[in-house]
């Protein structure tokens, strides 16, 4: 669920994020400290419903119609520019905060381009098309095109083979491979889903054939890549319960480790078209961590509950001082920190964000329509 007004905070050194990829195998963490006033935002516009972004660092304030996707590995801001009102068939916008600087996408991706993941130096895209084509897309930083790469099958978002298609979705990176979930589909019910595997080389291969992969992860310290498995095939327009988080090899996509679910996923109903319980996912050290919706009974105004937990040595176990809190942790103990909003018809009371730096407690931004929960926030899901 994607929605206007949303904050999202960024760093002045390299990065990365929680919900982006990078080098697997890197021996220093890849979280970074937060460094205040950076931050970039989003609000609606009155003229033509078009969303307006503003990246502001120090003295800089950048306004780009569209909205903030997140935080790239080097600390620049992605403004994805969606077809709606006077901005259709405009490119993406990369701001970098320090100066001020934008670069726009060449390629004029609209929304016919999902960009779905980074690693240490690219932005990684599924393309589509007019033809129905699909390919990978590799860009750098400032949009140049790095390499691409033809994919299997035909667009089925663009409705081509009498509704027979397929679709990409989660992608993370490595510097060996870059994974892709892979869905081929007949109308509306699924035939069959895979992991894509590209090499460095740009070989395509196929792994993982019907585990029904999905919330494709690297982790925040850039060590691992993660990932669940679903209780079922891939829905059209709506999400699977989760049976499994699974870590999986950073060369091969094979799973090196399997963790199960914790608690709350094991009775959790399905609230609207949502039957994971599953938010994000993430490995600190030898500890894997994830964030879950609670759901005790069938409720399509929210959920009951919204808690972080820990396995460590085949143990699950609940971060109880993170229980109902969305929260990015940075070096040591410093953290953003805001309430998460259980009930779906009430955002216009959101909680504020807060950072916590050495005891302190500094409220960015104020009560309104803002979230951090999910937009691509940099740190990590436990503290490091």
């Amino acid at each position: 669920m994607i929605r206007p007004g949303v904050l999202v905070f960024g760093f002045c050194s390299i990065l990365l994020t929680a919900c982006g990829s990078t080098d697997a195998g890197a021996k220093k963490s890849a979280v970074a400290s937060f460094n205040p006033p950076e931050y970039a935002y989003s609000l609606p516009s009155a003229e033509n419903m078009v969303t307006e972004s503003v990246v502001v660092a120090g003295s800089h304030k950048t306004q780009v119609k569209g909205t903030p996707w997140g935080y790239l590995p080097n600390g620049s801001v992605l403004i994805d520019r969606y077809p709606e009102g006077d901005v259709e068939g405009a490119p993406s916008v990369i701001v970098d905060p320090k100066s001020g600087m934008s670069y726009a996408d060449g390629k004029k991706y609209d929304s016919t381009i999902d960009p779905a993941g980074v690693s240490a130096n690219s932005l990684l895209t599924v393309h589509h098309s007019s033809k129905g084509k699909l390919s990978f897309r590799e860009f750098d930083f400032r949009f140049a095109l790095k390499r691409e790469i033809s994919l299997p099958g035909k667009s089925l978002s663009l409705g081509f083979d009498k509704g027979k298609g397929t679709t990409y979705g989660w992608l993370a990176g490595t510097g060996k491979s870059v994974f892709i979930t892979r869905t081929e589909w007949s109308g509306i019910d699924s035939t069959g889903d895979m992991l894509t595997r590209i090499s460095k080389s740009g070989k395509v291969t196929n792994v993982l054939k019907n585990k029904h992969v999905s919330n494709l992860t690297l982790s925040s310290d850039g060590r691992s890549i993660l990932a669940s498995l679903a209780s079922d095939s891939p829905y059209y327009e709506a999400v699977p319960g989760t049976k499994d988080i699974v870590e999986l090899d950073p060369v091969s996509g094979e799973i090196r480790k399997s963790f199960g679910v914790p608690p709350p996923c094991k009775v959790f109903k399905r609230v609207m078209e949502q039957e994971s319980c599953l938010d994000r996912i993430d490995k600190v050290g030898d500890v894997v961590a994830v964030s879950v919706f609670e759901s005790v009974k069938q409720d399509d105004r929210g959920f009951s509950g919204y808690s972080t937990w820990k396995n460590k040595d085949g143990k699950w176990s609940e971060v109880k001082s993170q229980r109902d809190k969305t929260v990015y942790w940075q070096s040591g103990s410093d953290r953003l920190e805001q309430a998460y909003q259980l009930r779906f018809d009430n955002y216009e009371d959101q909680s504020p964000i807060e950072w916590i730096s050495g005891g302190d407690r500094k409220v960015l931004g104020s009560k309104g329509n803002l979230s951090i929960r999910e937009w691509r926030v940099p740190g990590s899901l436990i503290r490091p």
